[in-house]
């Protein structure tokens, strides 16, 4: 990964490593500079809400997932989960305006 900082799928493959090790953090950092070169991944966004939501940091998670939703691009077979995921974050979580 140091030798292709910016090839995506190396760093999708650590991530995914990463993330399958239990080093979330790792797999977050990964994917927040996948976004970095990229900005248009909601799949990468989805996966970023997925691991926040894992660490209990609910405002990020809900953020990540949110954004990952409103891509027309996200594959239908991750939508639904995502879906079901957001209602299950914790209530004091959504923004305080609402």
């Amino acid at each position: 990964m140091l030798d292709k900082p910016g090839n995506l799928a190396v760093a999708l493959k650590y991530a995914t490593v990463a993330n399958q090790v239990g080093d979330l953090e790792g797999a977050i950092s990964t994917y927040e500079g996948m976004l970095l070169v990229d900005s248009n991944l909601p799949r990468v966004r989805l996966e970023l809400g997925i691991l926040y939501y894992r660490l209990k940091s609910y405002d990020a998670a809900r953020t990540y997932l949110e954004t990952a939703l409103q891509s027309p691009t996200l594959p239908a077979d991750v939508r639904k989960p995502a879906e079901q995921l957001l209602l299950k974050m914790p209530k004091q979580s959504r923004s305080r305006g609402a």
